[in-house]
């Protein structure tokens, strides 16, 4: 009787326990996964280099950043000692440019400069993989020399 009774007391803890969870298999399977790239498949790119091989993109798009940032960003005069100013910026699923903020800055007329650059960037390619374009992070480095 004793071994009937433990066995009813167990299987009725097993029970509760069973019903108590809130998510089911189904439920965490239908839950939006983002996935997190190390690297990713193709990298949000600055216009301009849509059209050449994969292998090319990248250093072109680069080069065409660095020309556009030298075309845009003015030297301020008053600045008798150069630097570095590293700014960070979210390139969106449409490429569009959010979130401007200095990492490092240099002084506050190049922090500005900078800042300004980026927002006025015409669209990037977005980040895509599998079809779809996702958000990321991009930092860039700007030095200024004097002369």
């Amino acid at each position: 009787m004793d071994r009937y009774f433990f066995v009813l007391v167990i299987s009725m803890l097993f029970s509760l326990v069973s019903f108590a969870q809130k998510d089911t298999l189904e439920d965490i399977a239908q839950q939006p996964v983002e996935e997190i790239f190390k690297v990713p498949p193709i990298i949000p790119q600055f216009p301009g280099c849509e059209n050449l091989p994969r292998s090319e993109r990248d250093t072109c798009a680069k080069r065409k950043l660095n020309e556009y940032l030298q075309q845009k960003i003015k030297f301020p005069e008053e600045l008798k000692v150069g630097g570095r100013v590293i700014a960070e910026f979210r390139v969106e699923k449409n490429g569009h440019i959010e979130e401007v903020k200095i990492i490092k800055s240099l002084c506050k007329q190049c922090d500005s400069e900078v800042t300004e650059a980026i927002k006025n960037m015409p669209l990037w390619t977005p980040m895509g993989a599998r079809g779809r374009s996702y958000r990321i992070l991009y930092k860039v480095s700007v030095i200024f020399r004097p002369g």
